[in-house]
């Protein structure tokens, strides 16, 4: 008798799998990937071994900027405007377009 489960050869180990053990892809064909499980944890590894520094670097800011919105929002946006405006438009500008005396 033949084995009628259904399977897929894996583009990465060469060997045919059942279907079960690929994960989902919904574009590939029958909604599974190319390589298998055990493959794909492989070239994963791989790509991150080789590309580690800009991995974690990448980590590394946004935990930073979760860090500086862990603050109140207000306090943060606040401080960054008022620094911001403080270095580019001098008080004397300011005046002079709203109008104001000098004190």
């Amino acid at each position: 008798m033949t084995d009628l489960t259904p399977s897929k050869i894996c583009t990465g180990c060469r060997k045919r799998k059942p279907i079960g053990e690929f994960s989902n892809k919904k574009n590939g064909k029958y909604g599974k990937r190319e390589k298998c499980r055990e493959c794909q944890a492989k070239g994963d590894r791989k790509y991150y071994l080789k590309n580690r520094d800009r991995i974690t670097g990448d980590r590394k800011i946004k935990r930073r900027l979760a860090r500086t919105w862990k603050q109140k929002p207000s306090d943060y946006l606040l401080a960054n405007c008022r620094k911001f405006y403080e270095e580019n438009y001098p008080p004397e500008l300011v005046r002079e377009w709203y109008g104001e005396k000098e004190k």
